[in-house]
């Protein structure tokens, strides 16, 4: 096996582990999303808790979150 090979093989290792821990993520989520959104207290759309199986914050606190959670990301 070269390195080539080797590295192929660490990243397939990665990403699975890294789905099987998303896949796990979503099972433990409620399946009821929340009406009013935990961040800002503002009311969550219908159509958000719909398309999003368990949501608990408004699109614009999610953003936020996600915004936030990506600068300690790239640390």
């Amino acid at each position: 096996m070269d390195a080539a090979d080797y590295a192929q093989r660490i990243q397939e290792q990665s990403l699975s582990v890294a789905l099987d821990a998303a896949q796990q993520a979503s099972l433990s989520k409620p399946s009821v999303s929340a009406l009013e959104c935990e961040e800002c207290g503002n009311d969550i759309p219908k159509p958000r808790r719909d398309a999003v199986r368990g949501c608990t914050t408004c699109i614009g606190c999610q953003q936020a979150l996600e915004r936030h959670n990506a600068g300690f990301a790239a640390c």
